[in-house]
């Protein structure tokens, strides 16, 4: 029996077009011209029989319609391309593996060659795009992701705490000892870290300071990790790090602890797949090796 279904072209125009709302876009990233993607669309709605999108203002979005018709056309083409890259190649795979720059950096690529060891047939691709990482159209196959572990359309098992050390180069201490108390580290210069997730103020604000006193604090800031521990380790003060951004950096020496204590984040570090590839088989190995990378345990557990 014939299957009723568009063509693959067309599905997979009106995804591209979808998400990034222009048929222009959707042409460079599928090698065709706007036009021709334009009447794959067309060829499209009216095989459906519905308007998939609309002009408003001369910018394109979509319908209600279309916006339900992409998730959909979207999941599938995933589950597409997976499938295939599993039995193509002699069973060769690659897998896109999204995480944030500063895990990619310290945590994901230095466990990349023992994976490689476990499984020589599977590649990973890193994406670190935040946008890609943390928006809704989850363009990987996995994912590690901050936060409390719940995401609508993801599976998510808990890999690592996020756990916060204060540091800061040798002399910035000098003959001072590393201060007892969350509070007292603004003793020293303070480095501040400006993200949305900043790990500066989740620490000043769990020592007792108010919103308006850490605003006040003075201090450089930066918005990036390795940006704040380049200023760390040049002695300019005392940076909040993760953990394991800062486990390099203290073992050999150029950077100290400048608090006794470290600091348990309310959240942590998660392995997601996107709930349409949950049981697709080379997906689901490499989410379990990642998993059993994390030795920390669970916040609030």
């Amino acid at each position: 029996m014939r299957r009723y279904l568009p063509s693959l072209i067309a599905l997979q125009c009106f995804e591209a077009a979808a998400r990034h709302l222009s048929f222009t876009k959707a042409g460079e990233e599928l090698y065709l011209t706007q036009s021709a993607v334009s009447r794959q669309i067309k060829n499209l709605e009216a095989f459906l029989g519905c308007t998939l999108f609309q002009r408003v203002k001369q910018r394109v979005q979509l319908t209600p319609t279309g916006e339900t018709y992409a998730k959909g056309v979207r999941a599938l083409l995933d589950q597409a391309e997976v499938l295939t890259r599993e039995v193509s190649a002699g069973q060769a795979s690659v897998i896109k593996l999204a995480a944030e720059p500063a895990v990619a950096s310290r945590w994901l690529i230095p466990r990349l060659t023992q994976f490689k060891s476990a499984y020589p047939d599977i590649a990973i691709e890193v994406v670190t795009d935040m946008e890609k990482i943390y928006g809704e159209a989850h363009s990987y196959d996995l994912a590690i992701l901050y936060g409390a572990g719940r995401w609508q359309g993801l599976q998510a098992r808990f890999l690592m705490a996020d756990e916060l050390v204060a540091v800061a180069a040798p002399a910035v201490l000098g003959k001072q000892k590393a201060v007892a108390a969350y509070a007292d580290i603004t003793q020293f210069p303070l480095l501040h870290h400006t993200a949305q997730m900043s790990a500066s103020d989740e620490w000043l604000l769990r020592a007792g300071y108010s919103v308006e006193a850490v605003k006040a604090l003075p201090g450089q800031r930066f918005e990036h990790f390795h940006l704040l521990s380049q200023a760390a380790l040049q002695g300019l003060g005392v940076a909040i790090l993760p953990r394991y951004f800062a486990k390099e950096e203290l073992e050999n020496g150029r950077l100290v602890y400048a608090c006794e204590q470290s600091l348990l984040s309310q959240e942590g570090y998660y392995v997601v797949v996107p709930k349409e590839k949950s049981e697709l088989v080379t997906i689901s190995r490499v989410a379990d090796w990642f998993v059993a990378q994390g030795s920390s345990p669970a916040p609030n557990s």
